[in-house]
């Protein structure tokens, strides 16, 4: 994906790449399906069939990872075009602008996104114990280093939740704002400086399996994935000629609301609260709050430490000792 996302979408999908490239062979009995959330448009898409066959899943993965990497470019280049915002007004994409996005500087995210049909889903091991599917065939089929696994893992692990946010987003009152701050705050920690590019992946995820779902029940031709199957290998400028995107009123709709998300969260304080420090560490935990114990006690405090700032975030050291205080008694 180092030169043009598009071009390696529709060669890989053409040719039977991306298949051949992540071995997907697990016993589908060991495959389940992991609803974190209730997104009405993928909970009827993607769990409309509870029992996950071969085909299903192959198409599942293949398509909707290719949409995905498709949407994802495309929301690259409206960041490039400096268009992310709900008033510019946007219909096209044009090729030409597509085609000057470069995969080699967002390669992980990337990754991610051609794994993106793997979301949601997990393998059992012979213990029964439950890996994310993703990182595992990454790690099976390319022997993936750890530092893709763990980013791969973190950005799926991120996108039901930022999804749900989106669709169910309502412009907090002041009683609201602090539980808000909280809940997408813990999020942002978790995905430290890439929340941003979760953000865009899930946008791009809902749009694929947005136009999944039209595509399946009316019709609507697929955005990315080729009609024509048939390849001429000798001739490359098939794949060069790209039609320009035109972006219809629903996926405006869906990629409004993720910028409206996106600002909100900004607009809150929370752009960088990842690199939020405890008011207090864990041995000032131990001597300033009463009955707090070395072990496993201390980093229940701290969590519940970080929870408060994020709902306070101009309280002091003397609110915190009290609030935490009240918290260990009831622990």
């Amino acid at each position: 994906q180092a030169g043009h996302p598009i071009l390696a979408d529709v060669i890989m999908y053409r040719l039977n790449l991306l298949d051949a490239i992540l071995v997907c062979n697990y016993s589908l009995d060991n495959i389940v399906f992991q609803n974190h959330f209730n997104g009405q448009i993928v909970y009827n898409m993607i769990n409309q069939n509870p029992n996950i066959g071969s085909i299903d899943l192959y198409n599942r993965w293949k398509e909707i990872s290719i949409e995905t990497s498709g949407w994802l470019t495309v929301i690259l280049t409206i960041q490039n075009l400096k268009l992310w915002n709900v008033t510019s007004n946007l219909t096209t994409i044009s090729k030409s602008d597509l085609l000057s996005i470069n995969g080699g500087a967002n390669s992980k995210l990337y990754v991610a996104a051609l794994c993106s049909g793997f979301i949601q889903l997990g393998i059992k091991d012979k213990k029964s114990k439950i890996s994310a599917l993703a990182p595992t065939t990454l790690k099976d089929s390319l022997k993936a280093d750890m530092e893709i696994m763990k980013f791969v893992e973190m950005i799926h692990e991120s996108i039901p939740i930022i999804f749900n946010y989106a669709n169910v987003y309502i412009e907090p009152n002041n009683d609201q704002i602090s539980t808000l701050r909280e809940q997408a705050g813990l999020l942002i920690r978790q995905t430290k400086e890439y929340w941003h590019q979760a953000l865009y992946l899930a946008c791009a995820y809902e749009l694929a399996i947005t136009a999944k779902y039209k595509t399946d029940t009316s019709n609507e031709p697929s955005t990315f994935i080729p009609h024509n199957n048939v390849i001429d290998r000798n001739n490359i400028n098939e794949y060069i000629n790209l039609p320009d995107i035109q972006l219809k009123s629903w996926m405006i709709e869906i990629i409004n609301r993720y910028i409206s998300l996106e600002s909100n969260w900004v607009n809150l304080g929370l752009n960088t609260i990842y690199e939020m420090k405890p008011l207090l560490d864990g041995n000032q935990l131990i001597s300033k709050i009463p009955n707090v114990k070395k072990g496993p006690q201390v980093g229940k405090v701290l969590e519940e430490q970080i929870k408060w700032q994020l709902r306070n975030p101009y309280g002091s050291i003397e609110e915190v000792i009290i609030h935490l205080t009240e918290y260990v008694k009831n622990i």
